[in-house]
């Protein structure tokens, strides 16, 4: 079965840019030998998506808040695979309370998809949650 192991989300601020940062997601994917061979031979695509969220976590901050998707990627072969994009740094301030923490929780999902009848593959997981004041 395929395994996505997580890596890394980096949250950068950029030189010349104060009101904007560059998030970079990378996931390791790891896949089994029938699933290596079905890769190879352009039968199947596998397809790897990421989003990033703003995690709320309790009852009085409410659900966690989907803030982006970053664009798909079709799996060429396994290995380690970056996400990356600029966005204006308010995107990540999830957190509008004035009486409760307004440090921002962020984290990257990532799921792996085949949508092959033969090899369903749906497997998901997320990065450590970065915390920060956007």
């Amino acid at each position: 079965m395929a395994t996505l192991y997580t890596q890394d989300l980096q949250i950068d601020e950029l030189t010349g840019m104060p009101h904007d940062v560059r998030l970079t997601a990378t996931v390791r994917v790891e896949l089994n030998r029938i699933e290596r061979l079905l890769l190879k031979s352009g039968e199947v695509d596998f397809i790897l998506q990421s989003s990033v969220w703003g995690i709320d976590g309790n009852l009085l901050n409410g659900n966690n808040d989907n803030l982006f998707y970053f664009s798909d990627q079709t799996m060429t072969t396994e290995g380690t695979y970056t996400f990356s994009r600029v966005v204006p740094r308010h995107v990540l301030n999830e957190d509008h309370s004035s009486f409760l923490n307004r440090d921002d929780e962020i984290s990257a999902s990532f799921s792996l998809r085949c949508f092959d009848k033969d090899l369903p593959i749906n497997t998901s997981i997320m990065t450590p949650i970065y915390r920060g004041y956007f």
